[in-house]
């Protein structure tokens, strides 16, 4: 079983809301479509491991999106909270990246972790599974973080101070961009791959409201277990 990251679809968008969104059949052998540059070894990576079946290896890459929730491991942080929790701690400003329209797709930890366990039995080989349920814009997920930790309204931030403080490649590809695997565009939300075939039933809180409230949110103490807490 593979990790891989939805960063595999990321559009460079500075905050700006696109409309591109992409099902798993992106990653198979033959599709005409293309990642950024920066992610053209990650795919390779997948299709690698995807390819494996056909050497009788069940292989499986779960393709996972923004990930929330308390960590329990060695490692409980993720990513994209973390990071902008820990620059409003010390700043004492939420901030976005530009319009903050951008959107990603989420998953709670605890849903991911079941779907782990649920994939090791029944994922079928050579199966490639986008793991998500639910998205959220930055506008929102920095509001919420501002709201928990007592502070003003969340703000916009330059493209170009963003990426002097975060770097370019997190700063434009994951904090800044469009990352939305999903079955269809503007419709209802349809089962994923990773709901139809293995059965994933996730219950936990959507993002914007962990993020707020006292039982799943940031901690309001230091910096370091703010965003070690909230993945």
């Amino acid at each position: 079983m593979h990790t891989s990251g939805s960063t595999v679809v990321s559009t460079d968008s500075r905050g700006a809301v696109a409309d591109e969104v992409h099902t798993e059949d992106v990653i198979a052998s033959g599709s005409d479509w293309r990642p950024i540059d920066k992610k053209v070894a990650r795919v390779a990576l997948d299709r690698f491991v995807l390819d494996a079946a056909s050497r009788e290896v069940r292989s499986v890459v779960l393709c996972n999106s923004l990930i929330y929730g308390h960590g329990r491991g060695m490692s409980r942080d993720s990513l994209q909270v973390p990071v902008l929790a820990r620059q409003a701690r010390e700043s004492g400003v939420a901030r976005y990246v530009g319009e903050g329209r951008n959107i990603w797709s989420t998953v709670h930890i605890d849903d991911l972790t079941d779907l782990y366990l649920r994939a090791l039995t029944h994922a079928p080989a050579g199966s490639f599974h986008f793991v998500e349920n639910g998205e959220a814009s930055f506008r929102d997920i920095a509001a919420a973080i501002a709201r928990k930790f007592g502070l003003g309204p969340a703000e916009a931030w330059d493209t170009d101070d963003a990426v002097a403080h975060w770097g370019e490649e997190l700063t434009l590809y994951v904090l800044a961009s469009n990352n939305q695997p999903r079955p269809r565009l503007r419709r209802p939300r349809l089962p994923s791959r990773a709901r139809f075939r293995l059965g994933l039933d996730p219950g936990r809180p959507r993002l914007a409201r962990p993020v707020a409230g006292a039982d799943h949110g940031i901690r309001t103490g230091h910096a370091a277990s703010a965003a070690g807490r909230e993945t």
